[in-house]
C-alpha cells in the first residue's frame, strides 16, 4: 500500500492535505487520451464518413454502415484473424500437441504461443504504459500493440505447454513482487519471415538515469473472477505491461510501481509499426539451463537467540528452510542466512522468502533488521513475501519519519503508545486524535487527543465501532442543525472518521514485538495500515 496525497478543503474552506490509502495512482493528466485519440485519428484520415461492408441476414446481402468510431481497420483485422485461426486449424487438424483459439496457436513441440496482434501506431518516443492490451481496453492510446485474441486464451496456450500459473501483485496484501516463471516475447509483421523477428523489449528505451533492462517477462497469470480473466475487462485490459499492474498476464520482472514507471519508457526505430498493420507476437517459456524452476519459496524465522532484549544485527539466529527437497532447514547468524538465499539468486533462481519474526525481539532491532532487508532485498536478490498472519510486514518498521509530529501529518491516524508499568511490565493506550477548524481563518487544526487504556484489547474493537458510530451521529447532528450537512466542505469531519484505517504504533525500542502486536492483531479488522515508530 501506498499513501497518497490529495487536497481537500476545510470546513473553513482553506486548503489542507489529507491522506488516502491508494492501491493505484494515474499521474497521467485528465483529458490526455482524448487528445491523443484526436491526433491519432485526424492524423490517420480516420475522420471521414463510415465504411460499407456486407453481411449476411436472413440470405440477404445487405450493406450496412460503420461509424468511424467502430474502427473500420479493426473490423477487417478481426476477419484476417479469423482467416489466420482457420487456416491453422486445417494445418494442425489432428495433432493433439497443438492447442488453437481465435487468434492464439500454443504449440507443445515447438514450446511456443503465438499471438495475433494490431498496431497501435505509436509515434518514436511516444510514451508507453503498455506493451500489449486486449481489443476491449480504452488504453490502447498508450499501448504499442493490441491483441486480437482473449488473455483468458493466452493464459490457457502457456498453460497448455505446462507454465504453471503465477501470481500478479497485490499491494493490498503487502504482495509487491511479480510471481511467475519467466517468458520471452518476440514481435514480427504477420507475413514476414521469422528471422525478422526481434524482442519485443527492443521496441521500448528507458529514457531514466539508470535505465532497467527488461529481458523476460514474468507470466503471473493475471487475476481471475470465476473463469473471467481480468486482462479482458475494460481497464486497463492490459496483458502485458510496463509497470506492475495487478491484472495483467505477464509482467516486468523486478518492483516496478506505476507512478515510478510512467513517462519514463518510449518507443524506440525498432517499435515503429504502421497503425493497423497486423503482427505476431510470439511467446517462448524462457526456462534455467538445468531445467529447475526459477521461483523458490523459503522461510526465515528470526530469532533473538541467547542474548534476548541484548540481541543485536551480529547475534540474531535465522533459521531458513525451503519447500523443495534438499532445501531442509539451516540455523545460521544472520549474515549466513543472506548467503544461503544470494546463493540461489546467483544461480538465476527468484527466492520469494516469508519472514517470520520471534516476539521476543525488541522494536529497536526489528528496525535495524528492517533496514538491512531493504537493502538486500531486490530484483537480483531476495523477494519479500506478505508476512504470516498476525505480523506486520518489515516495512513497517521504516515509517516516513516526518509523521511522527502531529501537525506535520496530513490527517491523524490512530495512535498506540507503549510505555513501562510501574511494575516494570509493558501496557499500551490507544490515542484517538480529533482535528479542529472551527476558528476563522486557520492554516492548522486544534488537536485533541483522547486515550484509552488497553487493558484487554480483544474487547476494544466493538468499543472503536461503537465510538466512531456515536461521533459520527454528533457530527451529522451539527451539520444538520447548521444547515451545511450537504456541502461536502462540512461532511469531511464526518468522512474522515469513517475513513480512517490507520494505525501508528510508538514504542521505546527495548520493548519486545510482544508488548504491542497483540493490540495491533486485536485492531487489524478497523485498523489494517500499521506502522511503527521506533522512540
Amino acid at each position: 500500500m501506498t499513501w497518497a496525497m490529495t487536497k481537500t478543503r476545510n470546513p473553513k474552506h482553506e486548503m489542507r492535505n489529507k491522506i488516502e490509502i491508494s492501491m493505484s495512482e494515474d499521474p497521467k493528466p485528465l483529458g490526455r487520451r482524448g487528445r491523443v485519440l484526436a491526433m491519432r485519428l485526424k492524423a490517420g484520415g480516420i475522420l471521414r464518413a463510415g465504411w460499407l461492408v456486407g453481411i449476411m441476414v436472413g440470405g440477404m446481402l445487405v450493406a450496412t454502415v460503420l461509424a468511424a468510431e467502430e474502427k473500420p481497420v479493426r473490423a477487417g483485422n478481426l476477419q484476417a484473424v479469423s482467416a489466420w485461426t482457420q487456416a491453422q486449424q486445417q494445418q494442425h487438424a489432428g495433432q493433439s500437441n497443438v492447442w488453437i483459439a481465435s487468434g492464439v496457436v500454443a504449440d507443445r513441440t515447438a514450446r511456443t504461443v503465438t499471438v495475433v496482434a494490431e498496431a497501435t501506431g505509436l509515434a518514436e518516443a511516444g510514451i508507453v504504459e503498455f506493451l500489449s492490451v486486449g481489443a476491449k481496453s480504452e488504453k490502447d492510446y498508450e499501448s504499442l500493440t493490441v491483441a486480437l485474441a482473449s488473455a483468458g486464451d493466452i493464459c490457457r496456450g502457456l498453460e497448455f505447454l505446462g507454465l504453471p500459473r503465477g501470481r500478479p501483485v497485490q499491494p493490498a496484501r503487502c504482495q509487491f513482487w511479480p510471481k511467475g516463471e519467466r517468458v520471452r516475447v518476440t514481435i514480427r509483421q504477420l507475413g514476414r519471415d521469422a528471422k525478422s523477428s526481434q524482442p519485443l523489449a527492443a521496441c521500448m528505451r528507458d529514457k531514466r538515469e539508470k535505465p532497467v533492462a527488461t529481458e523476460n517477462f514474468v507470466y503471473v497469470g493475471s487475476s481471475w473472477i470465476g473463469d473471467v480473466c481480468q486482462a479482458d475487462q475494460v481497464s486497463p485490459g492490459a496483458w502485458i505491461s510496463t509497470y506492475n499492474e495487478p491484472a495483467v498476464v505477464l509482467d516486468v520482472p523486478y518492483h516496478a510501481p506505476q507512478g515510478e514507471v510512467y513517462g519514463s519508457l518510449v518507443v524506440t526505430e525498432a517499435g515503429r509499426f504502421e497503425r493497423g498493420a497486423l503482427l505476431l507476437l510470439t511467446l517462448t517459456p524462457d526456462c534455467l539451463s538445468n531445467g529447475v524452476p526459477r521461483v523458490v519459496d523459503f522461510s526465515l524465522t528470526v530469532q533473538a537467540g541467547a542474548e534476548g532484549t541484548n540481541a543485536t544485527l551480529a547475534t540474531l539466529r535465522g533459521i531458513t528452510q525451503g519447500t523443495e527437497r534438499g532445501l531442509e532447514a539451516l540455523t545460521n547468524d544472520l549474515k549466513g542466512s543472506f548467503e544461503r538465499l544470494a546463493g540461489l539468486a546467483k544461480e538465476g533462481r527468484d527466492p520469494f522468502v516469508t519472514l517470520t519474526l520471534e516476539e521476543s525481539l525488541t522494536a529497536g532491532i526489528v528496525r535495524e533488521l528492517a533496514r538491512v532487508l531493504n537493502m538486500v532485498e531486490g530484483s537480483g536478490g531476495v523477494r519479500i513475501e506478505a508476512p504470516p498472519a498476525g505480523q506486520p510486514y518489515y516495512k513497517a518498521f521504516l515509517p516516513d519519519e516526518r509523521w511522527r509530529k502531529r501537525l506535520d501529518r496530513p490527517s491523524q491516524p490512530w495512535e498506540v503508545r507503549v510505555g513501562r508499568t510501574p511494575q516494570g511490565g509493558w501496557r499500551c493506550t490507544l490515542v484517538q486524535i480529533m482535528e479542529d477548524w472551527s476558528k476563522e481563518g486557520q492554516l492548522t487544526p486544534d488537536l485533541t487527543p483522547t486515550e484509552f487504556p488497553l487493558d484487554r484489547p480483544e474487547e476494544f474493537l466493538p468499543k472503536i465501532e461503537a465510538l466512531i458510530a456515536a461521533q459520527t451521529a454528533e457530527v451529522k447532528q451539527k451539520l444538520t442543525k447548521s444547515g451545511k450537512s450537504k456541502q461536502l466542505d462540512y461532511m469531511e469531519p464526518l468522512l474522515t472518521l469513517k475513513r480512517i484505517n490507520t494505525l501508528f504504533v510508538f514504542t521505546p525500542p527495548d520493548a519486545p514485538l510482544g508488548a504491542f502486536l497483540p493490540v495491533v492483531r486485536a485492531l487489524q479488522e478497523r485498523l489494517p495500515q500499521v506502522y511503527i515508530f521506533v522512540e
